[in-house]
């Protein structure tokens, strides 16, 4: 899959991250609710396997800048392996850096 990688290393979920994130997220509270935010660390390997096949994007890597990320679905309320896959869409030059959209992927293993 060129730009992309498949979804071949599965990544566990547990519902302890849904604390995690409550707790690095949270500045008022550590109430921990399930938001779908919880799961973008689980794409960071297949972001970056993603991004590491772009040799137009390899080069600005140590630049990197998460400006903004969608979240569709649901947060599984049990613990349960997920696939991960992503894929570059779109890597364009504006005149405040490269813009690199990737698109990603978690789906239940178990589905």
């Amino acid at each position: 899959m060129a730009g992309g990688r498949p979804a071949d290393q599965p990544v566990s979920w547990s519902p302890d991250l849904i604390a995690d994130h409550a707790a690095v997220t949270s500045a008022a509270s550590l109430r921990a609710v399930a938001v779908p935010d919880v799961l973008v660390g689980l794409t960071w390997p297949a972001v970056f396997a993603a991004l590491g096949e772009r040799p137009d994007v390899v080069s600005g890597i140590l630049d990197l800048v998460h400006l903004d990320h969608s979240i569709n679905g649901d947060v599984p309320a049990d613990a349960t392996s997920l696939a991960a896959s992503a894929e570059v869409r779109d890597v364009a030059d504006t005149e405040f850096g490269r813009v690199v959209t990737v698109d990603v992927a978690l789906t239940c293993e178990d589905a």
